[in-house]
Parts: C-alpha cells; structure tokens; sequence
C-alpha cells in the first residue's frame, strides 16, 4: 500500500518538477541573451566601434543547439574567444512561429527576424548598410529588435523573448499562454 502510495505522489511530482525547472531554464535563457546583449553594447562603446550579433546552430554530442555570439572581427562566422550565449537543450531562437509581439507594448516597430543586430560606437541599436552602421532602416524606423525563444520541450510551446530598444536597452518577456500575452520579466 505504502509503495502504490509512493508511486502515485511520484507520478505527479516528477511531471511538475519536470515543468518547472523547463520554464526556469526558459527564463534563464532569456537572461543569459539579455546580459550576453547588454555586454556587445558596451564592447562597443569602450573600444568606440560597431559590432554585430551573430546566430548559429552548434551540434554537441547529436544535440543541436542555438547560440548568439559578437562577431568581433566581422568575419561572419564565431571563432575562438568570441563572446556568446549558448541556450538550453530544447529551447530555440524562433521568430517565424512567435506569438506577436505588437510594437505598441515595445514602444519601438523592431526589425525583421533576418536582420542581423549591431550595436554602434555609441551603444545604439544600428543595421549595416553599405558599410554604414545606421540607427535607421531603410523604412526610416529607428532601429530595435526582438529574439524569440522557444521551449520545445512542452506539448503546449512555452515563450521568452528579449527585445533591444533603439535606445540600446535590453529587456526580457514571457508569453503567458492564459493572458494570450506578453508579460515583462
């Protein structure tokens, strides 16, 4: 009697547990790319120099994973040393499927997901264009963007997303599924 007990306890423990330290992760995540953003700002502004942020897929051990990282030597690709965020098994940079997130809760229109994010010597939001690191785009909106995250570990996707005004301020959400909206973090 005391195992069946145990047993059921057991099988609703562990899902429970199991959803939380995913959510925690989540949210972590966004942390980490939050301060991985706010660091290429201000490498940016210390050495008075643009500097963009650059996203990969990394294989580890069969297991993909996303990664941001500040391409300090503009060569397209990481190398060695650079500065970056690694996310956790399971959670993907995902703007294609997010739910929206209007840019009357931003403050700010952000740029297409395919546009790359460089911060410039003034630690501005800036998009390259003909070699120019401009705080406008070519629409002549000021330059903000947001990075969508995605647990894909949950049956109901979870989301997080942290957004870069055109101030240069990073800042963290999470979706809540119940409100069918984003909530500051």
């Amino acid at each position: 009697m005391v195992l069946a007990i145990m047993l059921v306890v057991a099988g609703t423990f562990i899902p429970a547990t199991m959803m939380t330290l995913q959510q925690y992760q989540l949210r972590t995540a966004a942390t980490g790319v939050a301060t991985m953003l706010q660091n290429a700002r201000m490498e940016s502004v210390r050495l008075n120099r643009h500097y963009t942020v650059q996203q990969r897929q990394l294989i580890l051990d069969g297991m993909t994973y996303d990664q941001l990282f500040l391409d300090e030597n503009a060569s397209g690709s990481y190398d060695p040393g650079e500065p970056f965020v690694q996310l956790p098994r399971g959670v993907r940079l995902d703007s294609a499927t997010a739910p929206s997130l209007p840019a009357a809760t931003l403050g700010f229109t952000p740029q297409s997901s395919t546009v790359a994010l460089s911060f410039n010597g003034m630690g501005l939001p800036c998009v390259v264009r003909n070699a120019v690191c401009t705080i406008w785009d070519a629409s002549g909106n000021a330059v903000g963007v947001v990075y969508f995250m995605r647990d894909t570990r949950a049956a109901t996707p979870r989301w997080a997303a942290v957004s870069v005004s055109p101030g240069g301020r990073a800042h963290s959400w999470r979706w809540s599924s119940s409100g069918s909206k984003w909530l500051s973090q």
